[in-house]
């Protein structure tokens, strides 16, 4: 159901309490106007017997024609209003009848007084008559009051009863209307919230659909198109996910390509320089050795002469693989240029230095190189430089490496130099 139609529900039902009250309230009141008659009437009776009683008083105390007179015209008031009387129960119609049956008494009685007041002798007959029309005036004077309580207590039940019905249908109205409103609002709020935290999830690129829990028309809508843009959106992103994903890779590729050494797969010049100011940096910062090793090899011109320059990359290729055997994890080798190579060495004193260029030197002199039924072994001059605090720059360390190196190479190549400032 939508939220415009529940509005209009709402309307209805409030307006359809309404027009239950109203009839409620039109039946009651005609209750209530008949209770008020019969109210009324006994008061009007009550007020005719009561001046019955006083004419008679009168008549009895001075017998004249218009005191006579006076009590028939009295007599005949209360018959016009004992002639007009309202809708009664049974009970009440029990009463009405008896104070008829005795008005009916009254009235013979009142003849035969007027009929003996004349004759003299018959005083004390008149006189047992008079008070036998006041036994009957009292009768009916009780019978008055039976009907006056019986019709006020049918008045005070009517109005009684009237506000209980106007009290459960008042309640009644104004828990409908208060479940109805709550019920509208739940509806929207439910419905704002999770459309909010849709919104919020989209902004933090997380394509859900919004499943509503409380079904409207307007807010459907709205959640179709929501969910429509979030999934073309969704579609877009992993579009663009991909696309990033694989320029990512390229990117990487790429990276890899400008930093690794084409032929012999380990670091080129230029990941050296990056890699080395890196490490040069953090040895000043916090103070910890760092050595380096600059690499030779030995008479390579000549194989590549003698043997061709397959043969020399294929040397380059193996002076690597022994190389990467023999150092640390930590430890950094790459391809300097042509068949030098630059070992950095983190954390690693003058003693670990050499402890390496002995390792790698009697690694390559136990080592035969085969290719092409060509059998080689090949030595390297090796020079080593330690950073100090004379060093500003990483190239700095590394020109005192290869100074090292080309001092080994001068002294008869196959050994290892140490950096004057070192030693």
């Amino acid at each position: 159901m939508g939220f415009t139609q529940r509005l209009y529900l709402f309307s209805f039902a409030g307006f359809g309490l309404m027009v239950i009250i109203l009839s409620i309230l039109a039946g009651s009141w005609n209750s209530l106007n008949i209770a008020m008659e019969k109210v009324d009437y006994t008061q009007r009776v009550s007020g005719a017997v009561n001046d019955l009683q006083l004419n008679i008083f009168t008549d009895q105390a001075n017998r004249t024609p218009q005191k006579a007179a006076d009590w028939f015209a009295g007599q005949r008031h209360f018959t016009n209003i004992i002639s007009s009387v309202p809708t009664l129960t049974p009970r009440q119609q029990t009463l009405q009848n008896a104070i008829i049956n005795q008005h009916s008494s009254i009235i013979i009685l009142f003849r035969q007084v007027e009929y003996l007041v004349t004759d003299a002798n018959k005083a004390e007959i008149s006189d047992h008559l008079y008070a036998r029309l006041l036994t009957q005036i009292e009768l009916i004077r009780e019978d008055c009051a039976q009907l006056a309580e019986n019709a006020e207590a049918e008045l005070r039940y009517t109005v009684l009863k009237l506000f209980y019905i106007l009290a459960v249908v008042l309640i009644t109205t104004v828990v409908g209307l208060a479940w109805g409103a709550l019920n509208i609002s739940q509806v929207f709020k439910s419905s704002i919230k999770e459309i909010e935290y849709g919104i919020n999830n989209l902004s933090h690129g997380e394509y859900k659909e919004i499943t509503l829990s409380q079904r409207s028309t307007e807010f459907n809508e709205f959640v179709e198109q929501f969910n429509k843009m979030s999934k073309q959106l969704a579609e877009t992103t992993i579009s663009r996910d991909s696309l990033q994903a694989l320029v990512d890779e390229r990117t990487a590729a790429l990276e890899a390509l400008s930093n690794t050494d084409p032929l012999t797969n380990v670091a080129n010049r230029r990941a050296l320089y990056k890699r080395g100011e890196t490490e040069f940096l953090r040895s000043k910062r916090y103070p910890s050795p760092l050595a380096l090793l600059m690499i030779d090899c030995d008479f390579f011109k000549k194989i590549n002469d003698t043997h061709g320059h397959l043969v020399g990359d294929h040397v380059l290729k193996q002076l690597c693989r022994t190389f990467e055997k023999e150092i640390r994890d930590v430890d950094f080798l790459a391809r300097y240029g042509g068949e030098e190579f630059v070992i950095l060495l983190p954390h690693c004193e003058t003693q670990g230095a050499i402890e390496l260029a002995k390792r790698l030197q009697q690694a390559l002199n136990s080592t035969t190189i085969e290719t092409d039924n060509i059998s080689l072994t090949v030595t390297v001059s090796i020079g080593i430089a330690l950073s100090d605090d004379d060093d500003k720059t990483f190239e700095g360390l590394l020109n005192r490496a290869d100074e090292s190196m080309f001092l080994a190479k001068e002294n008869g190549r196959n050994r290892y130099e140490i950096n004057s400032k070192v030693a």
